[in-house]
């Protein structure tokens, strides 16, 4: 399976529970482009079309680990990703964006439904609080 984004082609190629992503623009110090491998579970394979540089994407999932409830979800989304320019304020609030956050929120006790994240997400964006 192909997706097309910002950033290139992701390629999937499924293994088992495991799928590798190929990312085919990273650009190299000295300008040329290589590929980048990634091996992760399914959801963050999720999570990978949207947050493509891993550290960046395992920094998410480790603060996501630790909320408890929509707002904070709400919260981390417009906090931590709102600089991002393949992720605007019509992609956070969609069903497939929500359920891959929800797969890393083993905490949440509140709110855990997309429309309730979803309904947070909205509030925040609409309080100006989205940075573009």
């Amino acid at each position: 399976m192909e997706q097309f984004n910002n950033f290139g082609t992701i390629h999937q190629l499924s293994t088992g529970d495991h799928a590798t992503l190929i990312y085919n623009n990273k650009e190299e110090k000295d300008g040329t482009v290589s590929e980048e491998k990634l091996s992760c579970s399914p959801e963050e394979q999720a999570l990978a079309v949207y947050l493509q540089e891993a550290s960046r994407r395992e920094a998410v999932i480790a603060q996501l680990a630790l909320v408890t409830t929509a707002r904070e979800i709400a919260f981390k989304v417009v906090a931590s990703l709102s600089d991002l320019p393949n992720i605007d304020r019509y992609v956070v609030v969609k069903k497939d964006f929500i359920n891959s956050l929800l797969s890393f929120t083993p905490n949440l006790t509140h709110g855990n439904s997309v429309n309730n994240v979803r309904e947070q997400i909205n509030k925040m964006v609409d309080q100006n609080k989205w940075k573009r």
